[in-house]
């Protein structure tokens, strides 16, 4: 059994919470809601809206091709630990949590080997200690939450602005613009979960 909550925002709908936090097609979420695979507090269907703090229970079936997360030993520098979190100096070409043609040698493969209790944590499913994360060839610094209470005061952070994330860009060519801003709502794509697309009422970016 695995408690997903909506930490961040509200879902329009529930299949499409489901496709997001599982990593699985729209379909296979609305297949597991059809078979009784969802436990929740209120009465569960496809179209139900989620709201920030809703919990939901699922009960994976063997037949589910929902993958779990495994430790592996990969390499990565840790440059600050406490009993809270991490900060982890991402080299560029590792990448942050298992996705769709990567289920193996990803950040979190190599976290959840190093830091087995990072895996129990609810609500995280294939990014457990995840907060931010950096583009595959990106390096930098990763905050990692170890436990839910860390991970739920970081993501407020986050949302709030009080943390803040500078990034630096080494760029090649010649510009018409010296400086510019590129300010499109993005979202997972209702069409495909493992894409990202242009969404009205989407993040901003």
């Amino acid at each position: 059994m695995i408690e997903i909550v909506a930490a961040e925002q509200d879902y329009e709908r529930l299949d499409l919470f489901l496709a997001e936090k599982l990593e699985v097609s729209r379909k296979r979420a609305q297949d597991l809601i059809k078979n009784h695979n969802i436990r929740g507090e209120k009465r569960i269907k496809p179209a139900m809206s989620v709201l920030k703090g809703d919990k939901f229970y699922v009960e994976l079936p063997e037949s589910c091709n929902v993958k779990r997360v495994e430790g592996e030993p990969v390499d990565f520098d840790v440059v600050y630990e406490d009993q809270y979190l991490l900060i982890i100096n991402k080299p560029a070409g590792l990448i942050v949590h298992p996705a769709p043609g990567n289920w193996h040698n990803t950040l979190v493969n190599g976290l959840v080997y190093r830091y087995p209790e990072i895996a129990k944590m609810p609500g995280v499913w294939l990014r457990p200690g995840i907060v931010h994360r950096l583009d595959r060839n990106t390096s930098g610094l990763l905050m990692i939450a170890k436990n839910n209470q860390a991970h739920n005061f970081l993501q407020e952070q986050i949302k709030n602005k009080t943390a803040a994330r500078q990034y630096l860009s080494v760029v090649k060519g010649n510009f018409k613009e010296k400086e510019g801003i590129i300010n499109l709502p993005i979202d997972r794509s209702r069409k495909n979960p493992e894409k990202m697309d242009i969404i009205e009422g989407g993040k901003p970016s």
